[in-house]
C-alpha cells in the first residue's frame, strides 16, 4: 500500500527511504529499529499493534531516533494502553482516531454516548468501540428504513442511503461502491501531556498540533 500511495507525493519531494516489515507477533524489534535509525527518515508511518508499537517507542528512546513526525494508522496507537505503557514517552506521537475524550466537550451527542458507556464500562469510550457502536446503529437504521429484516432490502438501503452519525466528526455515514464509508469518521490526534488531542481538521481541533518531534534528551 505504501508503494502505491508514495507515487502521489513524489512531485512534492517525498521519497520512500525504508519499507520495514515484521511479524504481527514480533517479540523483539531491535533489528527493525536499527533499520529505521539507518534510514534516518523524516517521517515514520506505523501499522502496528499495541505490543510492537510499545517496543518501537522504547527503542526510539534508547537509540535516540528523532524523526520530524511519527504517525500511526493502526490500533496500537489508538489503544489507551499506549499512554499507560509509556507515560510521557507517548507524547508527540499522532494518528487518526474515531474519537477522543478531548472531543466530549465539543460534541454533545458523543458526550451522551460516552456517559452511558462509561457508567457500564468504567472507562471512556475509545475509537474502535465507537466504530462498533456505529455499525450497530447503522444496521438498526437500515432495518428501520427498509421496514423489514429481509436481507436484500436491507442491503439496498445500506448501499444507497445516508445515515445520521452525530457521534462522528463527519456527522454522517454513507457507503460507496467499494463498500467503504465515503466520509472520514476520524480526526487526526496527537498525544499531548498524555491526552489524545484532536489537532485536525481545524473545525474539531482541541489543541494546536506540535509539529516538531523533540529530541529525547529534551523531554
Amino acid at each position: 500500500m505504501v508503494n502505491e500511495i508514495i507515487e502521489n507525493y513524489k512531485d512534492d519531494g517525498f521519497e520512500l527511504v525504508a519499507d520495514i516489515k515484521y511479524p504481527a507477533d514480533v517479540s523483539n524489534v531491535d533489528t527493525e529499529a536499527q533499520k529505521l535509525k539507518a534510514a534516518n527518515a523524516d517521517a515514520i508511518f506505523h501499522a502496528s499493534y499495541i505490543g510492537d508499537f510499545t517496543q518501537f517507542v522504547k527503542k526510539y528512546k534508547e537509540l535516540n531516533i528523532v524523526p520530524k513526525a511519527v504517525l500511526s494508522y493502526c490500533g496500537g496507537y489508538q489503544d489507551p494502553q499506549f499512554v499507560i505503557n509509556l507515560g510521557k514517552d507517548a507524547d508527540y506521537f499522532g494518528g487518526p482516531n474515531a474519537t477522543t475524550s478531548a472531543l466530549f466537550g465539543k460534541m454533545e451527542d458523543l458526550k451522551l454516548i460516552n456517559d452511558i458507556y462509561k457508567e457500564k464500562a468504567g472507562a471512556d469510550i475509545d475509537g474502535p468501540t465507537l466504530e462498533e457502536f456505529a455499525s450497530a446503529m447503522v444496521i438498526a437504521e437500515a432495518i428501520d428504513k427498509a421496514g423489514t429484516t429481509e436481507a436484500e432490502k436491507v442491503q439496498k438501503v445500506l448501499k444507497t442511503e445516508e445515515f445520521y452519525a452525530p457521534y462522528f466528526v463527519s456527522g454522517k455515514i454513507q457507503f460507496g461502491e467499494d463498500g467503504q464509508n465515503k466520509y472520514s469518521a476520524s480526526v487526526i490526534t496527537q498525544i499531548q501531556e498524555g491526552i489524545y488531542e484532536a489537532v485536525w481538521p481545524e473545525d474539531n481541533q482541541t489543541k494546536e498540533p506540535i509539529p516538531a518531534f523533540p529530541d529525547w534528551s529534551e523531554r
